[in-house]
């Protein structure tokens, strides 16, 4: 028998989903920021973008979220989690970021089963209740050049729109 102390935080079970010391920000309810994303095409053709997110621990979760056809609900999602409400040209540099980055945001992280394989995933995206800093966290503001916040085009921007 082992002559140690053992502490079940040291380990994740081989998840990967946020217990003990690795990276991944666990099942849970969890304040995030997105610190990166691309923009990549599902197995059947459609417009994703992948995004990570990052919790204020530093542990970190990606999440694909379609944003095309039936399923454009899902990122959708992270936009109105951002309060992004107008249209955006998902593929015109730095226009992404200025809609995503830097918000404080609410994911919902699950256990699911699919297809016969259990997977840890971003289930939800909400707005955040307080944020990083507790509930008088100050956000960092869009310049939309019009009152009423959120959306709009950047002069720089050209690529495609993506309806919602």
């Amino acid at each position: 028998m082992p002559n140690y102390d053992y502490d079940p935080a040291d380990h994740d079970n081989g998840k990967g989903d946020g217990g003990g010391n690795n990276d991944y920000i666990p099942v849970g309810k969890h304040i995030v920021r997105v610190i990166d994303h691309e923009l990549s095409e599902t197995k059947s053709g459609l417009g994703q973008v992948i995004v990570t997110f990052e919790a204020k621990d530093g542990r970190t979760r990606k999440a694909w979220l379609i944003c095309e056809g039936r399923a454009g609900f899902q990122f959708g999602g992270l936009l109105n989690a951002c309060e992004w409400t107008g249209k955006i040209r998902i593929s015109a540099p730095g226009v992404l970021k200025k809609a995503i980055y830097g918000k404080d945001i609410e994911i919902v992280v699950v256990d699911e089963e699919y297809q016969g394989k259990n997977n840890t995933k971003v289930k939800w995206i909400n707005k955040a209740p307080g944020g990083f800093g507790g509930a008088g966290a100050q956000r960092e503001e869009r310049d939309t050049g019009r009152s009423g916040g959120g959306g709009g085009y950047a002069p720089e921007d050209d690529g495609f729109d993506v309806p919602f």
